[in-house]
């Protein structure tokens, strides 16, 4: 049996990773210069963003109830 708050440790780590990921590539976006290319990237943007709001949401959620059993 896991400790709650050991389950949140390990979920947070990719949830950090993902959204540090999200945030290089919303940032390198206004260096691309073909359209097609930066339409692309801000769909893959937005789809890691809604992707990881959740989840960042969720180990918040667990980290502020340690008591509570997931």
């Amino acid at each position: 049996m896991h400790h709650p708050m050991q389950h949140t440790q390990q979920m947070k780590a990719p949830v950090d990773q993902m959204r540090t990921k999200a945030e290089a590539m919303k940032a390198n976006l206004p260096h691309v210069k073909d359209p097609a290319l930066k339409q692309q990237l801000q769909n893959d943007v937005d789809l890691w963003e809604t992707m990881v709001s959740p989840l960042d949401q969720m180990s918040k959620m667990m980290a502020e109830l340690p008591g509570m059993m997931i």
